[in-house]
């Protein structure tokens, strides 16, 4: 059961669908997404049977359910290719990108803050550069993998059988592991585009806006601050990410466009600030959690936070299940997900806590990462 996937109600207005499975309907449902209807892939293409209506289809990403379920309900709307998709999603695009600013910029790697491996010596070597630098533990990504997941770490050049197999088996699958250096992490941000398609005549590229993310010590993510407040720590990463952008359209590549970036602690303790670390050729949470902005009025900011259903309190205005907040700084709380999917109880309770300023919600920020042990990964 995913509890987080009823969330993608939030891209969509009064009257829309959202398509589950059956065992996924959800129930007991919070304000924000009561103007949604959910159904199955059954009920839309009887409903539309019914009506004759055209449909539009927005997946949370272009995979292969997504397009079969276009295919289905005769939905005439552009797609964009199987190949753009894969290609805007991989490592090896990301790595054209992966670069930091300033005067950290090329100490890692010349050419950038991570390196494409195709045998398991060059990422030994590579293991090595990093070491002359001062960084022991490092980080193997396959060409395609998102949420911590796919992926080895170590502290040393000398590769055991569980990291050997690991690397052999990505290597014959798709030509190479992206290796990265691990470093302490201070802050994160998402930054969300839209990409036209071909046969709209408005500009190609458009910055909807940016969110700043709560991730936990494995770097999964947890959350989102949400502020009309732009940290101008971010600006080179907004600039970069339009060239981003422009390169996945020119690659064919249209539709919502998800890109992540981090300030980072060098063996220096110099800060760097690393341009993008992760695309998302799809919706990511970020784009959801600016949905939410509605949700904020005035100078108002908020903290929308998702943590375990076990501790979830009756009463909606407390905030004991997050003990580190100060409760003077929350002046609402509002229930974004469903108590209920299907026959079960959600595993993941959803909620926006809303604070009269940044300021507010940047307080209740670092508390949190305080709070689910971010330092055993972030620096400070």
């Amino acid at each position: 059961m995913d509890s987080l996937a009823p969330l993608t109600g939030l891209i969509g207005t009064h009257g829309d669908f959202v398509v589950v499975a059956l065992s996924g309907i959800p129930s007991e449902i919070p304000e924000p997404l009561a103007d949604i209807r959910y159904i199955t892939p059954d009920q839309i293409s009887e409903q539309i049977g019914i009506t004759s209506a055209s449909a539009t289809v927005t997946p949370w990403g272009w995979d292969t359910p997504a397009r079969q379920l276009a295919n289905s309900i005769g939905s005439l709307d552009p797609v964009p290719s199987t190949e753009s998709v894969l290609m805007v999603n991989s490592r090896k695009f990301l790595a054209d990108f992966d670069t930091t600013t300033g005067e950290a910029q090329g100490i890692l790697f010349d050419s950038g803050f991570g390196r494409i491996c195709d045998d398991i010596s060059v990422l030994q070597d590579a293991v090595k550069t990093l070491s002359h630098q001062g960084i022991n533990r490092w980080i193997a990504k396959s060409a395609w993998s998102a949420s911590g997941r796919c992926r080895i770490t170590g502290n040393s050049s000398d590769i055991n059988k569980h990291q050997r197999d690991w690397l052999r088996k990505q290597l014959d699958r798709t030509g190479y592991v992206y290796l990265e250096p691990w470093l302490p992490v201070l802050r994160e941000c998402g930054i969300q585009l839209e990409i036209s398609s071909p046969a709209s005549k408005e500009s190609r590229v458009h910055l909807l806006g940016t969110t700043e993310l709560i991730t936990d010590a494995r770097g999964r993510y947890l959350g989102s601050m949400l502020s009309d407040h732009l940290d101008p720590l971010w600006c080179p990463a907004v600039d970069h990410a339009m060239l981003i952008g422009r390169r996945a359209s020119e690659l064919g590549y249209f539709g919502p466009l998800g890109i992540d970036c981090m300030q980072v602690m060098l063996p220096d303790r110099r800060l760097a600030l690393r341009l993008c670390h992760d695309i998302n050729a799809r919706f990511t949470m970020g784009r959801l959690a600016m949905r939410l902005r509605s949700r904020l009025h005035g100078k108002r900011a908020g903290v929308w936070l998702h943590s375990s259903a076990s501790s979830r309190q009756e009463d909606l205005v407390t905030t004991k299940k997050c003990p580190t907040f100060d409760a003077t700084d929350v002046v609402d709380v509002v229930s974004v997900s469903p108590r209920m999917i299907g026959d079960l109880p959600t595993a993941v309770d959803s909620r926006l806590y809303v604070t009269n300023g940044h300021e507010e919600a940047e307080k209740l920020v670092l508390s949190l990462r305080k709070h689910v042990g971010m330092q055993k990964y972030y620096g400070g």
